[in-house]
């Protein structure tokens, strides 16, 4: 029985490593660092060597907030925005792809902030970009997702530290 191969001769790029290591706090290199690296699904790359996620489609603000409580305390809260590139437009393991980048930001994102994440399709990337991000951004179908076995054991392989790495 052979894979389903939606795309048999993928462009594949030359990433270099970043390690995020500036003074300015979280940024989008940092989210680059930790999503950036997930193997893809049908191909032995990462989804930046793929360019399914690249540096300058990721759009991060983090904003201190004083809470209505008494005192009022400051809260950080922090807003992430991937757009992501599928491959080619009839992607089917983009929902796939979806799936591992929420689980590695819940995984590796500041704890000290309240995140909101946000994963869209690039405009004309995909013939299914509206409904694939509504899709995306569901919480409630994001959650029902990964409480699925065989999802998650997807999941797991294509964000497993010991594959994270560019090759």
């Amino acid at each position: 029985v052979g894979l389903m191969v939606d795309n048999p001769d993928p462009v594949v790029k030359d990433v270099p490593q970043v390690c995020a290591n500036n003074e300015d706090g979280f940024d989008s290199s940092d989210v680059f660092d930790i999503i950036g690296c997930i193997r893809d699904p049908e191909h032995p790359f990462s989804l930046a060597q793929l360019d399914v996620i690249s540096q300058e489609n990721i759009e991060i603000t983090v904003e201190t907030r004083e809470s209505s409580s008494k005192p009022p305390q400051r809260k950080p809260e922090g807003s992430i925005h991937v757009m992501l590139k599928p491959t080619v437009p009839h992607c089917s393991y983009i929902t796939l792809i979806a799936l591992c980048v929420h689980s590695r930001l819940q995984r590796y994102l500041p704890v000290d902030v309240n995140w909101k994440i946000r994963l869209t399709i690039l405009k004309g990337a995909h013939k299914n970009d509206e409904a694939l991000t509504k899709q995306f951004n569901d919480k409630e179908r994001v959650c029902a997702a990964l409480e699925n076995p065989d999802v998650l054991k997807d999941v797991e392989r294509c964000i497993d530290d010991d594959m994270c790495i560019y090759s």
